[in-house]
């Protein structure tokens, strides 16, 4: 990892108090990568997160895109922007540079995520599950080890990918 790594976080609760797990694996993310030289941004609205990249100099080296974003409310009550592998397709049409980007998905149904981002045409590198009793550890490790495992893999052909 170089020290001019910025990671993006995406994710709707991530203003919403320290006890969630969001804004536990947000601070965990900065203070545990710090030293690495990462950056880590996180956004937890559409207007911040477009703002951000309305720039064409700001970019990113991975993302981590909650799966439920639910972004962009209409006056009939849907969302533009409901699952995140659809602002990521957003993205993708007003930054092509950021097509090649790592995504990993956070989410609390990664079966469900899997499904519908595959059906995306928005390719991701992983799925961290937010919780899940089969993992002996905290959400927030499984997402550092994901982080630096695709980050390791960086630059390699195919390291993002569709269909895991």
């Amino acid at each position: 990892m170089s020290a001019r790594t910025t990671l993006i976080y995406l994710d709707d609760s991530i203003d919403s108090g320290s006890h969630r797990v969001e804004v536990i694996t947000l601070n965990y993310l900065k203070t545990a990568l710090q030293d690495e030289g990462v950056a880590v941004l996180g956004f937890s609205t559409l207007e911040k997160a477009l703002a951000y990249f309305e720039d064409p100099a700001h970019g990113c080296n991975l993302f981590v895109c909650d799966h439920n974003l639910w972004w962009g409310r209409e006056s009939d009550g849907s969302y533009r922007y409901r699952f995140g592998c659809d602002f990521m397709s957003r993205l993708h049409e007003t930054r092509p540079d950021l097509k090649e980007v790592g995504i990993i998905i956070y989410t609390d149904s990664p079966d469900y995520a899997y499904r519908e981002w595959s059906q995306s045409a928005v390719a991701f590198a992983g799925i961290v599950p937010k919780y899940s009793e089969d993992n002996m550890k905290h959400p927030w490790e499984a997402m550092l080890d994901e982080i630096r495992h695709v980050l390791d893999r960086e630059g390699e052909e195919g390291h993002t990918t569709q269909n895991l």
